[in-house]
């Protein structure tokens, strides 16, 4: 009987078979187009190869570094930045602590629920550590 590292690893090995590499470099493109059945879900204790991507809740999460999952550190706890970057997409939704967002998307602030969109800023929102109500010099209210 396999031990639950080397089922991790097994799984790991057949991640990499399916994308050919782990390897995704923080590149939007490939990660939102990423098919959901080549993320494994985020489970405590996994091994997480460094610039990998997993899921977890329905949301892709990039890991630039490797880490091992933790089940008190998930994927959309705060503070947790330098080991998981959110990536969804375009289409309204609620806005996600540290996400990853371009221009002219736009999200919807929990606080107020007002809908708010990304302008004035490069093509990452790299410091998405604020609601964007909070953070008028890169979120707009639409409505």
């Amino acid at each position: 009987m396999k031990t639950r590292k080397q089922r991790i690893d097994d799984l790991h090995t057949a991640f990499q078979k399916i994308n050919g590499s782990h390897d995704f470099s923080g590149d939007t493109t490939v990660i939102l187009d990423l098919p959901p059945e080549t993320c494994p879900q985020w489970i405590s204790g996994m091994v997480i190869p460094a610039k990998s991507v997993v899921q977890y809740n329905g949301i892709k999460y990039y890991c630039p570094v490797g880490a091992t999952a933790q089940a008190h550190f998930p994927p959309d706890g705060q503070g947790l930045e330098a080991v998981y970057k959110p990536y969804t997409d375009a289409e309204l939704k609620d806005w996600i602590y540290n996400e990853y967002v371009k221009v002219g998307w736009q999200r919807r602030d929990a606080t107020n629920g007002n809908a708010y969109e990304v302008y004035n800023t490069p093509d990452v929102l790299m410091n998405n550590f604020y609601p964007p109500h909070q953070n008028p010099a890169n979120w707009r209210l639409t409505y």
